[in-house]
């Protein structure tokens, strides 16, 4: 009985303490988590670099919730790595922009367009005779959206403060795609993003004979950092904090470039690149752009 007994009041004790730990766990997990959500309720800007592979798919939500999608990779990868910042009941995207109609950066919004809705969509005017282009090209006029003119200056607004703007000139015919790619610049308050798709540096000199100084926090890096894109005089002239490369792992075109990456080393901007760290995401409270985990409970627990 007595060794019963003090069995029992053992258990009774480690049932209480259980309890208290538990309750402890639980009020600093709800504690942590209002300090969180009232955190997130200030304004801000989040930029998302989605893991598609060799490919381009970035996603934007501004403070006030509207959300842009630039490209979608090959495939189905774009749905996928969406599912992971956005909640699976919200079926509609703002705003899609396809920068240019190769197949890595067209290819996965023909299956975004068929799963949500979509109020406008940003392409430039070149076409591809490619059974990826005239998918994508079907499933925009089954879509049906405004499109946006991709003329030089349009403007986009997200939110009052937030807004997106065509840097690159119209390119009604050219040999290689990539000279066609839409660049846009994306405001909030004091900071900003510049997204290149696949430019080449013929097309950066453009863009910088017409705007002398861009001076960004961050850089899309252009064609997943192959040498055809992100001149010396371009980094300097975008002076970014970070750099995105979306890239494949292990990929057959030997992206990124080792040039590319010493040249943004030596100007000592932080790279982010997909293939190392898979999904990236960045915000802005309007003043500084900070990499942020995915999901809160990764920032509670300092992942």
């Amino acid at each position: 009985m007595k060794i019963s007994y003090k069995q029992a009041s053992l258990t009774r004790e480690k049932s209480t303490l259980f309890f208290l730990v538990l309750f402890f766990t639980l009020t600093t997990f709800v504690s942590w988590s209002v300090l969180f959500f009232t955190r997130s309720e200030k304004q801000i800007l989040s930029v998302v670099m989605l893991d598609v592979g060799q490919g381009d798919a970035f996603f934007i939500e501004s403070p006030g919730g509207t959300q842009v999608l630039i490209d979608g990779g090959r495939g189905r990868a774009a749905l996928r790595e969406l599912s992971k910042v956005m909640p699976f009941w919200d079926r509609s995207l703002d705003v899609v922009v396809a920068t240019h109609p190769d197949a890595d950066h067209i290819g996965g919004l023909v299956h975004v367009l068929e799963r949500f809705d979509v109020s406008y969509i940003l392409h430039t005017s070149i076409q591809k005779d490619t059974p990826v282009f005239r998918a994508y090209s079907e499933a925009v006029l089954e879509e049906d959206p405004v499109i946006v003119p991709s003329s030089r200056g349009t403007k986009i607004t997200l939110d009052d403060s937030v807004v997106l703007t065509i840097l690159s000139r119209e390119v009604v015919a050219a040999s290689d795609t990539n000279e066609a790619s839409i660049i846009l610049r994306l405001d909030y308050g004091g900071t900003s993003f510049l997204f290149t798709g696949d430019a080449p540096k013929e097309t950066e000199q453009e863009l910088l004979q017409f705007y002398s100084v861009l001076d960004v926090d961050v850089l899309k890096v252009g064609h997943h950092g192959s040498d055809t894109s992100t001149s010396t005089e371009f980094i300097s002239a975008t002076s970014p904090d970070f750099a995105l490369i979306s890239v494949g792992k292990e990929n057959s075109y030997g992206h990124p470039d080792d040039d590319v990456l010493l040249r943004l080393e030596d100007a000592g901007v932080k790279i982010l690149r997909s293939d190392e760290r898979g999904t990236v995401r960045l915000i802005s409270d309007g003043e500084g752009v900070f990499v942020k985990p995915l999901h809160f409970f990764e920032e509670l627990l300092g992942l």
